[in-house]
């Protein structure tokens, strides 16, 4: 019940988002491919994130450590913390990166993908 009001509550509270043209977007899809949010729905820092998430129009796997127990355990054992919420970042090489503050996460994501191309 009160996940479904935290639902609900994130739907109210984003506005419309980054505007991109199909092509920005479809480039910034194939980019986050690679993420993961390890968060629960009830937490604020995870909220939080998720909220830019939707705000920049990223399409991040959402990984609920209370729904699915593998998550819990994947972040514990290669990410050394149950913390959340928690970006896994792969890039092209394979190389991880386990990302866990709200504020860091956020800002990671505001400085790569928040930015659009300017009209000319």
């Amino acid at each position: 019940m009160l996940e479904r009001i935290f639902t609900k509550l994130e739907s109210l509270l984003f506005g419309e988002g980054i505007a991109r043209t199909e092509a920005e977007q479809r480039i910034v899809d194939e980019q986050t491919k690679n993420l993961f949010l390890y968060h629960f729905p009830t937490c604020p820092f995870c909220l939080r994130v998720r909220r830019v998430i939707k705000q920049l129009k990223l399409d991040i796997e959402l990984r609920d450590i209370n729904r699915v127990s593998e998550y819990r355990t994947e972040l514990i054992t290669n990410g050394g913390r149950s913390t959340v919420p928690c970006l896994r970042i792969q890039d092209g090489e394979g190389n991880v990166q386990w990302m866990y503050e709200s504020s860091d996460i956020t800002r990671y994501l505001v400085e790569r993908f928040g930015q659009t191309r300017e009209s000319t």
